[in-house]
């Protein structure tokens, strides 16, 4: 399982509007808090959406972070293969 460190990406989940899906935003974890199992970070966002967020708690609902999905790259062809 991974550990949250300062300077990590990780995505905070915003509830702009109630009642509508929240908006996934990208953070940089800014301070751990050893033994509360939370981070404060700082939000990219448009707008006044972007700033510092305190105490965020790792989850999937709204006002939490959780870690990015990991995306399968394929591997590039071989030159020989390539040029074909």
């Amino acid at each position: 399982m991974q550990q949250p460190t300062i300077g990590r990406i990780v995505i905070y989940r915003d509830q702009l509007v109630p009642g509508q899906a929240p908006v996934l935003l990208p953070a940089v974890i800014q301070r751990v808090l050893v033994g509360y199992d939370h981070v404060d970070l700082y939000v990219f966002g448009p707008g006044n959406t972007a700033g510092l967020r305190t105490y965020v708690a790792q989850g999937d609902g709204p006002g939490r972070w959780n870690w990015p999905a990991l995306v399968e790259v394929p591997a590039p062809l071989p030159k020989a293969i390539a040029k074909k």
